[in-house]
């Protein structure tokens, strides 16, 4: 194999290493934020659970990455919601014909199923820290 196809096998070995966030590869991405959280916390953040008064590493550890974040800062403090997304897919049935000549020369469509898959994502969990701290969750 030359220098450029293991260069090519390295970085796709990488990126598939790499490239899915657990639970267990955000605790050791930021160990020092879990060892300071209680017990009964970090049994919750092992099971990808989170309760009001937790701070944003715990949230981040045990559900990962939110789809987007919304900010807001005021006189009563900041408070700031990270949104969780899921993503649904539908079927559309649809038919389409082929078309093809038979020994006769006559030309003969076949129907054959030809479905559309569409996907899209869907709000599912709002957290809303204020102050850094959970003051509601929300699934939807």
């Amino acid at each position: 194999m030359n220098t450029f196809g293991r260069l090519v096998l390295l970085l796709l070995l990488v990126t598939f290493l790499t490239g899915c966030s657990t639970i267990q590869s955000r605790t050791k991405e930021r160990q020092g934020a879990f060892n300071a959280l209680s017990p009964n916390d970090k049994q919750l953040v092992q099971q990808g659970m989170i309760r009001t008064g937790m701070n944003t590493d715990a949230v981040y550890i045990a559900m990962g990455t939110p789809t987007r974040k919304k900010i807001k800062q005021s006189d009563k403090g900041d408070f700031s919601s990270w949104y969780y997304d899921r993503t649904l897919s539908d079927t559309i049935p649809q038919w389409s014909y082929a078309y093809a000549q038979d020994d006769c020369g006559n030309v003969v469509a076949y129907p054959y199923y030809d479905p559309i898959y569409t996907y899209y994502n869907v709000p599912f969990i709002k957290v809303t820290f204020k102050n850094g701290k959970v003051i509601q969750w929300e699934q939807k």
